[in-house]
């Protein structure tokens, strides 16, 4: 008893003088602190709230909002009036209104938001949104979806975050949206409805296409598809979405009308096309008419036969009728015939018309004749015979001989110009009489004969030649003026070809075997050639009297860098070389630069067939006396006005 005077002392005196109250403790840091008495051992601790059964609070009257109490039965009273939230023992607070439970006994962690684990619904839950919005973002797939469990299980509804893509009966859509039924009956499980009722009548499916984009879309361009359904088995293991069956629209305007056409296809291709202005077309993708039907037509009415005739009445309604008493047929489509009359002329008034005959035959060679083989078609190969009704050509002639083609003749026939045939030989007449012989000839042998039908060689001909180019005169020659075999009158005079003279190579004195290229080199055409060779000669360095260096130079077909070693080529015949001295005199023993001039020539025989290139190399060096090594000649090959390389044809 005096423990709790002095405890109800200490609260009263406590309340006076800080408003804080501490149980066992003489610092409270809240209104009411109550520390643990020992912080070890097994001694119970805690707070005990008032502990009451459910009728009990049911029964409480005049409690204030936010009292705690323990309901630890619910044998007594009933889950009504304020005690309607009591069905389990537990703590509960009071709302104002009724009591409310704090948490489960059971569950340690009773919070089953989404956001925290997986849940049931206890009950049917509304999510009264008002004016505002319920978003759910992610980057992957099936996002947010609505699933069957049980029986059937399965996706209902799926969002593809990752794709930005919707599925119905798929997690995984392969488009934009995608429905899938998949063993759920031949019934309504597979099909699909769009309703509409009262105002909302006449439900409508749209197909919209743009260039561009959805914040700033631009105009389609002529021949961009708008869009399409198809109609889609499965073979071969695989769905070939666009080689089916399909309906498909194009836009046909130029970015201003709404010009569109559509098209009817079957296994992967177009059968019916409806063009932007409304012809329909089968079997042809551009139809000129109103319906243009590109194949055989059939009609059935129950009346049909052979031989009727599609006839109209006055609404234009037309049906298969029996021809009229006395009318025949005689048309070329029904039958042959005849024309009658003495000397009887028909004619084909065309106007601006035209007359075509088309074949879909695939055999045959004679398909639109006149006259048995006077005038023959081939419609299969695209051919004509004129004399023969199995043209070999696009236009054949037949097999006789003689003439055959008049580019003019007399109205006698005795003054014929064109051209005709013998056995293996091309005719070309020109005032030939009905028996002349043919002026020009050309036999398979590629011969050509003029004044004689007989050509012994490639060009033959009887008397005498005229060739004009210009301001011929007596005396010239018929010389070719390039490799291709162009020839004109010339003054008759030598086959020369100049080389080129560039680079140039330091020759040092020393004995030394190799050859280096110059940089000079000439191409020359096939056959024998004299190459003369002139080289300016300037030796740098001291070259007393006694002293000196024997050079020799030839030409290389190598491909060479200017001062790399190269051999003689296979093609100088003798003489090979073109090979001079270098001495030395009294006056140039301190140095002084001597120059001196190089001729020769060498024979080079072209057996190829083309142009070849020959490049000019020196070396082989001997030495005579005892020259210094510091003696150079210089710029041997170089671009000197002295040098200079030009050959003469010797065939």
């Amino acid at each position: 008893m005096k423990k709790n005077i002095l405890l109800l002392s200490m609260i009263t005196f406590s309340s006076f003088v800080i408003a804080q109250v501490g149980v066992n403790t003489p610092n409270p840091n809240a209104t009411f602190d109550i520390t643990a008495k020992n912080i070890t051992g097994t001694t119970a601790e805690g707070l005990l709230i008032p502990r009451i059964d459910r009728l009990r609070a049911f029964n409480m009257t005049g409690i204030t909002t936010s009292t705690l109490i323990y309901v630890n039965s619910i044998a007594n009273g009933s889950q009504t009036g304020k005690a309607v939230n009591i069905d389990n023992v537990g703590y509960y607070y009071f709302d104002g209104t009724n009591w409310v439970k704090l948490n489960s006994r059971t569950s340690v962690d009773n919070d089953t938001n989404i956001y925290n684990k997986d849940g049931s619904l206890a009950d049917n839950r509304v999510v009264t949104q008002g004016a505002n919005t319920l978003t759910f973002n992610g980057t992957v797939r099936n996002v947010l979806s609505i699933n069957r469990t049980g029986t059937n299980a399965g996706t209902v509804l799926s969002a593809d975050a990752l794709n930005k893509r919707i599925g119905v009966g798929t997690a995984t859509p392969a488009g934009k949206f995608e429905i899938v039924s998949d063993g759920e009956g031949s019934a309504a499980g597979n099909d699909f409805y769009f309703k509409g009722f009262g105002d909302s009548k006449n439900p409508a499916f749209y197909l919209t296409s743009s260039n561009g984009t959805a914040a700033s879309p631009t105009n389609l361009v002529n021949n961009e598809q708008i869009g399409g359904l198809y109609f889609t088995p499965r073979a071969n293991n695989t769905f070939a979405f666009t080689g089916g069956s399909g309906i498909l629209s194009t836009y046909k305007g130029n970015g201003t009308t709404l010009l569109t056409d559509l098209s009817l296809n079957t296994s992967g291709a177009e059968r019916i096309k409806i063009d932007e202005s409304g012809n329909v077309g089968i079997g042809t993708t551009t139809p000129t008419n109103r319906l243009h039907v590109n194949g055989s037509l059939k009609i059935e009415n129950g009346s049909q036969a052979a031989g009727r005739i599609l006839t109209s009445d006055a609404n234009g309604v037309a049906t298969w009728q029996a021809p009229a008493a006395g009318i025949v047929d005689t048309s070329i489509y029904a039958a042959n015939g005849t024309i009658t009359g003495t000397n009887a002329t028909r004619i084909v008034a065309q106007a601006t018309n035209n007359l075509a005959f088309t074949s879909t035959a695939t055999t045959g060679t004679s398909h639109f004749a006149i006259d048995g083989s006077t005038f023959s078609v081939d419609a299969v190969n695209n051919r004509i015979g004129i004399g023969t009704t199995v043209p070999k050509n696009l236009l054949d002639l037949g097999s006789g001989n003689g003439k055959k083609l008049a580019l003019w003749n007399s109205t006698a026939g005795d003054d014929f110009y064109g051209f005709g045939n013998a056995a293996n030989v091309l005719q070309f007449f020109a005032g030939a009489n009905a028996t002349g012989d043919a002026l020009i000839t050309l036999n398979k042998n590629g011969r050509v004969g003029i004044g004689t039908t007989t050509p012994a060689t490639n060009f033959h001909t009887v008397g005498t030649v005229r060739l004009e180019n210009g301001t011929p005169t007596a005396g010239m020659v018929l010389t070719s003026t390039d490799g291709l075999g162009t020839a004109t009158w010339q003054r008759a005079s030598s086959n020369v070809v100049t080389g080129t003279i560039t680079g140039g190579i330091n020759i040092n004195f020393e004995n030394n075997s190799l050859m280096k290229y110059t940089g000079n080199y000439i191409t020359l055409p096939p056959g024998k050639w004299v190459v003369n060779i002139t080289q300016l000669i300037r030796i740098n360095g001291p070259l007393a009297l006694g002293n000196g260096m024997f050079v020799r130079s030839t030409f290389s077909d190598e491909n060479l860098a200017i001062g790399a070693t190269g051999t003689q080529s296979s093609d100088v015949i003798r003489p090979t070389m073109m090979s001079f001295m270098v001495t030395g005199n009294a006056g140039n023993g301190g140095g002084t630069t001597i120059n001196d001039v190089k001729t020769g020539s060498i024979y080079i025989n072209n057996t190829s067939a083309g142009n070849k290139t020959y490049r000019y190399i020196v070396g082989s060096t001997n030495l005579s006396g005892n020259p210094s090594n510091t003696t150079t000649i210089i710029g041997l090959g170089g671009n000197w006005s002295e040098n200079a390389i030009y050959a003469t044809a010797v065939n």
